[in-house]
């Protein structure tokens, strides 16, 4: 058993997409990139410590937590490496940065006796925000988490992790398009959309809804197996993924950590809905922590023209210079 790729509309990749002619752009001047490595549940991760050339002290530091699928350090999504815009942004305001591959990318046959987010996502972040801790550059009072997509879903559970074994360490949380509504209203959400655009009229909604509200019914019976694939059509994953997905109470973790965060999403995002944002606001109470949206931009936090259909993703383009000012200035200014 392994667990398969799922469709691009949530987990937002495609085999072929990391097989685009990437044009990567040099370093800015005032950055630079070492490559490191940490090991977590026995692997080795490959991972990249941006830094500022010249900087003035003990540094801040961001450790990236990527969304679903086999994403690699930058987050390489066709031509698009948002991970890497954020980092080298961070780095000329003179914040570093870490990012690594999942181990979905590099060892996905390690998920084979553990299909869970805690395998997939968790143990990995808390050992890269635990690597950080040893480097000489950094700032150990102001390290801070970044969660994309999944990885914001599961930013709390990896705070809150990592805090169990170094109470204090962690100075905030950076949501960007973080999933907070139960996974089973949003696939049903997601992939209504997908189907539209394609041309289903109400009856084929109305099937598709119940299909997945049955599929999510089977995952929820106790004498449905782990192992047991369950799912719609190509997006089939093991019962115990599901429920695993399905235990995550973002917003009520957030709430209960009492961390500041940085809370944002795109107007345009298909994705994560604007449900999603205002449950993680609400929750979002802690001294200096903020909430924003950002007009034209989609899930990738990159503008688009119109309305997105994630065919965009595709396209090149770069994470938008103010929501990196954003998460720098917030990052700054606090104390």
């Amino acid at each position: 058993m392994r667990l398969k790729k799922i469709a691009w509309f949530l987990l937002f990749f495609s085999s072929g997409w990391a097989m685009a002619q990437e044009q990567v752009a040099p370093l800015p001047d005032s950055v630079e990139e070492r490559k490191v490595s940490f090991v977590s549940d026995g692997l080795t991760f490959p991972a990249i410590l941006a830094l500022p050339k010249k900087p003035s002290g003990p540094l801040p530091v961001v450790v990236f937590v990527q969304g679903s699928g086999p994403q690699d350090a930058d987050e390489t999504i066709g031509p698009n490496k948002p991970f890497r815009d954020i980092a080298d942004g961070l780095a000329a305001s003179g914040i570093a940065s870490l990012r690594y591959d999942k181990r979905t990318h590099f060892a996905p046959q390690t998920l084979q006796s553990h299909p869970d987010l805690d395998h997939e996502v968790t143990l990995d972040a808390v050992a890269a925000l635990q690597f950080v801790t040893s480097l000489p550059q950094i700032d150990r009072n102001r390290i801070f988490l970044l969660g994309h997509s999944l990885g914001g879903t599961m930013a709390p559970v990896i705070a809150a992790d990592f805090l169990a074994r170094n109470p204090g360490s962690l100075r905030g949380i950076i949501f960007m398009a973080a999933g907070v509504v139960n996974i089973d209203e949003t696939i049903e959400r997601q992939t209504a959309f997908q189907a539209k655009r394609q041309g289903a009229d109400s009856s084929a909604l109305e099937q598709l809804q119940t299909q997945w509200q049955n599929v999510f019914a089977t995952v929820r019976d106790t004498n449905t197996q782990a192992d047991q694939l369950a799912g719609v059509g190509g997006l089939k994953l093991p019962a115990g993924y599901w429920r695993s997905w399905l235990a995550q109470d973002p917003a009520a973790e957030l709430e209960r950590l009492g961390l500041p965060a940085l809370v944002m999403r795109g107007f345009r995002d298909i994705q994560i809905s604007e449900k999603d944002f205002k449950l993680l606001e609400v929750a979002n109470t802690a001294r200096g922590s903020v909430g924003e949206q950002f007009d034209g931009l989609n899930h990738l936090f990159m503008p688009v023209a119109g309305e997105s259909t994630g065919e965009e993703y595709l396209l090149p383009s770069h994470v938008s210079p103010d929501v990196i000012y954003t998460i720098a200035y917030w990052i700054q200014t606090l104390r």
